[in-house]
């Protein structure tokens, strides 16, 4: 199609658009989902109150577990990890064992029915049995013993087993010795703590680092779970958990820190970490512990940080990651439409430049009319990334190899292409089920909505839509093949017409022909220094027989090809080495450094009047910074030549170099200032940049005359620093931009601007 039958209406995001839950970064040039704020995830109630009734295994130190098992009709406890295979621990129980703690100096704690067995891992003592009444559930063992938890009921007793059994003795005291200690004075007993609170069910208990316990229980109404500390002789106030309302383990990560299981939608499993540092709601902490492969199993009890069973009878450790958060929708509107400028304008093509990661997808919505106002419009969706519904008729958009379609463009997306997920995407704008899918009117209204999965978001730096549309069908096939359906029959919901069809079916192939041929039309553009690929520069170059440094970055190359004809007009003199210095360091707003008087260029020779700043002379001329025009000052007359003053007021060039006596010696002190040229820089600029301006001067001064650099530090002050008036830096300090993975160095130069975005399960809600 002929390129000029088309043209591109761009929009300017940070000028006209409104945004919902979206925003748009004006540093990147770029549109993307809000960060997180609320914690959501979609829990699985039913399963949560399925799972809770899974018996906890334990860990150790070592990594070994043990965990019940049931052989035949007896009950046993056994340990893997250590070796291949497993190693029995306790074995022939009769009765169901209920949970397994592993507490302090290595006692292990099973819970059997009605007691409390207590085994020593490095068998000191002869396993004892504790008894508990109202019996024992489930189990907790930390500094200050075993706390034991009767079951899932209302009030259901809470205890604690302490003491350790004694060690065999090698032999026995008769009845009559005297003993005045008692050997075993430590016994394992029960203790009663108290009743769980009335009006929920606890589910899990968990005891933290420094022995400090914590009640899980389920409210019986639809507020969310919640955790009480025993906190002396009383229960303190519940801490709510936002969002959770079933879970179904327990466990600690420090004294401030609790984690808990949560069953998600589609047998899913998430962990909700919680401080609850003070009474009332449990805040979700602003990490993400993620869970690799869980399994529906309940935490270890061991120590922290907790550990989680994955899939493959894998133990992993729940640690914090760094992990990107996001709301999961959020929506851009267009506040002016765009203008077509003629009536029944017929938009054709839609072009975004985006990224859109797995999980991710942008949706456009275009509305058409002739006549101005929101009132009476009807959207219609194009989709871009995700996955594209089997059955549904709504344009999905297609990824294309190309940084632009427009031609020779560089693209506003700033990250590099990759297939399908990064780059340039386009669809044909059409009215889904509609018996001709052209949309068509003047103004052309625009949403777009972003959407993500909470860990993801699409970033949008341009779109761009096309009009007005002559499609394959209409310039080159006869009118048989035309569309003859219009006005209400054409807006009727139904299948497309054949003509329409055929119209979209040959716009594939117009969709890729279209941006060849514009290429062909624009091929003036690579001869241009502002538009030529960065990679034909050179080439470009070669044209003119210029050369550039070997260090000059792109900018400055554009801009030197630019103005290469006035760098051949001024070779071989001051302004032509003054102009080749500013276009090689300019800066993003197309200033050198010698327009910002950052560099200074001088004739060595302009330095014979410095003589006459020392006694104070009145420097007139304004042009000249460094060195003004005539002046008459009490010891000389300053001009194009110096002449001396009085041959009794000589002894002031002592102030210079004590042996200028004879004027023969003063002769060839100027004389070593002919042909000499010095330029003066910063002495704190880069390495790399002082070595830029060497090669400059290289290869634009001229072949007679030596230039020199000299770094400067002190600001340029006449009769004090030799110099006048200007700070001498090469560049402005440049501004703190944000990091950018693998090209920012943290600490040079980039910041990180804000903190992490929060996962929306564990976001930020205090």
């Amino acid at each position: 199609m002929d390129a000029n039958l088309q043209r591109p209406y761009q929009a300017a995001f940070d000028a006209t658009w409104e945004s919902v839950h979206a925003a748009w970064d004006a540093q990147s040039r770029m549109a993307r989902l809000d960060g997180a704020r609320t914690a959501t995830w979609n829990e699985d109630t039913a399963a949560g109150e399925a799972r809770v009734v899974a018996a906890p295994s334990s860990i150790d130190t070592f990594a070994t577990r043990a965990r019940m098992e049931k052989a035949g009709a007896r009950w046993r406890v056994v340990a893997t990890g250590g070796a291949p295979g497993q190693a029995v621990i306790v074995d022939d129980i009769a009765t169901e064992i209920t949970d397994v703690a592993i507490g302090r100096d290595d006692a292990v704690y099973l819970a059997i029915g009605d007691r409390v067995r207590v085994h020593d891992l490095r068998g000191r003592w002869n396993d004892v049995e504790v008894a508990i009444p109202g019996g024992v559930w489930r189990l907790a063992a930390g500094a200050r013993g075993c706390y034991t938890l009767a079951g899932r009921t209302a009030d259901a007793p809470i205890g604690r087993v302490i003491g350790f059994p004694m060690r065999p003795l090698p032999f026995e005291h008769g009845p009559t010795v005297f003993r005045p200690r008692p050997e075993d004075d430590d016994p394992p007993r029960f203790e009663a703590i108290a009743n769980a609170p009335s009006g929920v069910t606890p589910v899990a208990i968990a005891t933290s680092p420094s022995g400090r316990l914590a009640l899980l229980a389920w409210d019986t109404g639809t507020a969310g779970a919640r955790i009480y500390l025993r906190e002396g002789d009383a229960w303190s106030a519940p801490r709510v958990l936002v969002a959770a309302k079933r879970p179904y383990s327990l466990a600690w990560l420090d004294e401030n820190r609790v984690a808990v299981l949560v069953a998600t939608q589609g047998g899913g499993t998430t962990a909700g970490v919680y401080t609850i540092a003070r009474p009332g709601d449990a805040s979700l902490v602003g990490d993400l512990f993620p869970l690799r492969a869980p399994t529906a199993a309940p935490f270890l009890h061991g120590e922290t940080p907790p550990r989680y069973a994955s899939e493959g009878d894998v133990v992993r450790p729940l640690v914090p990651v760094s992990w990107p958060a996001f709301v999961e929708s959020g929506t851009l509107d267009l506040t002016e439409p765009l203008d077509g400028a003629v009536h029944g304008h017929v938009w054709h093509r839609i072009y975004l430049e985006a990224a859109i990661p797995a999980g991710t997808s942008i949706v456009v919505k275009l509305a058409a009319s002739d006549r101005k106002g929101r009132d009476h419009l009807e959207w219609f969706e194009h989709r871009f990334g995700g996955q594209p519904p089997a059955t549904d008729d709504v344009p999905t958009g297609v990824w294309v190899d190309a940084p632009s379609e427009m031609p020779y463009a560089t693209p506003m997306l700033t990250c590099p292409s990759r297939a399908h997920v990064a780059g340039l995407f386009t669809a044909l704008v059409q009215r889904a089920h509609r018996r001709t899918r052209v949309l068509a009117g003047r103004y052309l209204y625009v949403q777009v909505e972003l959407r993500g999965d909470g860990r993801a978001t699409p970033e949008l730096a341009a779109v761009r839509v096309y009009g007005n549309r002559r499609g394959y069908a209409g310039l080159y096939l006869p009118e048989l093949y035309r569309e003859s359906v219009f006005g209400t029959d054409a807006n009727e919901a139904a299948d497309a017409t054949p003509a329409d069809f055929l119209d979209r079916f040959l716009g594939m192939f117009e969709g890729v022909l279209t941006p060849l041929e514009d290429r062909i039309a624009s091929a003036w553009l690579l001869t241009n220094p502002r538009t030529v690929p960065a990679e034909a520069l050179d080439w470009l170059a070669s044209w003119l027989g210029f050369v550039f440094a070997a260090d000059l970055p792109e900018r400055a190359r554009r801009a030197m090809l630019e103005n290469a004809w006035k760098l051949y007009k001024q070779r071989g003199t001051l302004a032509g080495l003054s102009l080749a210095l500013e276009l090689a360091t300019r800066d993003d707003d197309d200033v050198g450094g010698v327009a910002r008087g950052e560099i200074v260029v001088i004739e060595d020779f302009r330095l014979r009047r410095t003589f006459s700043t020392i006694l104070g002379a009145d420097l007139e001329n304004e042009s000249d910074p460094l060195l003004p025009g005539l002046s008459i000052s009490g010891n000389s007359i300053v001009g194009e030549t110096l002449f001396l003053g009085a041959e009794g007021d000589r002894d002031f060039l002592a102030l210079f170099a004590p042996g200028l006596t004879a004027e023969s010696e003063i002769q060839e002190f100027f004389d070593r200032l002919a042909h000499r040229a010095t330029v003066l820089v910063h002495r704190e600029m880069r390495e790399q940049d002082l070595g830029l301006i060497r090669q400059i001067i290289e290869l634009e001064a001229p072949a007679h005359v030596e230039v020199k650099i000299v770094p400067a530090t002190y600001r340029f002050r006449v009769a004090v620093s030799s110099l006048v008036g200007v700070d001498t830096f090469l560049a402005p300090k440049p501004r703190p931009g944000a990091v950018i993975l693998d090209r920012s160095d943290i600490g040079v130069r980039d910041v990180i601007e804000r903190l992490p975005s929060l996962d929306p399960r564990l976001g930020r809600t205090s």
